[in-house]
């Protein structure tokens, strides 16, 4: 807490507000903001695509008209079509992220108040309790009736009790 500049009755409004502007907000970073011009270069860097792109080259060179047209029209039907999954996809995401906004119950001021995840700074106190996900990443420093953790990045648990000691040792 101390490296964080953080206290044991939490963050004021003021300095959470601060290090909201200072740090950003807590948003992680996602692949629907892409751009359209992005998406759509992302379906051509395809190695298969590049592979066609090769092949119609020849076929031109080859002065073989009728085999770079059914070449070129292959890989403008597969570029399309992985664009519009790819939007469609990226869009539907978009949605159910404002849809499962999530909040967290932080402690500032010493009071429990409940404030979205992208407003979670460093040096927030994070409470939780039995099925709440955990907003952002953070440390352990006690626990009661909390053994274990799911770990998400490879779905496995993690003692919770025993880091918190090794690291507060």
């Amino acid at each position: 807490m101390t490296e964080l500049g953080g206290t044991s009755i939490g963050l004021s409004s003021k300095e959470a507000a601060d290090r909201l502007k200072r740090h950003a907000a807590n948003l992680g970073t996602s692949r629907e903001t892409q751009s359209v011009t992005k998406l759509l270069l992302r379906q051509v860097e395809c190695p298969l695509v590049l592979i066609l792109h090769f092949g119609s080259c020849i076929s031109l060179i080859l002065r073989e008209w009728a085999d770079a047209v059914i070449i070129l029209a292959i890989i403008a039907a597969s570029t399309m079509l992985g664009f519009f999954q790819e939007f469609r996809a990226s869009r539907v995401i978009a949605q159910l992220r404002q849809r499962l906004a999530l909040s967290a119950r932080v402690l500032r001021e010493g009071t429990e108040t409940e404030v979205p995840v992208a407003d979670k700074v460093p040096g927030d106190i994070v409470l939780l309790s039995a099925g709440n996900l955990v907003a952002a990443d953070g440390l352990i420093p006690r626990s009661k009736g909390l053994p274990r953790l799911r770990g998400e990045p490879h779905r496995r648990f993690f003692p919770c009790r025993e880091a918190a000691r090794r690291r507060l040792a």
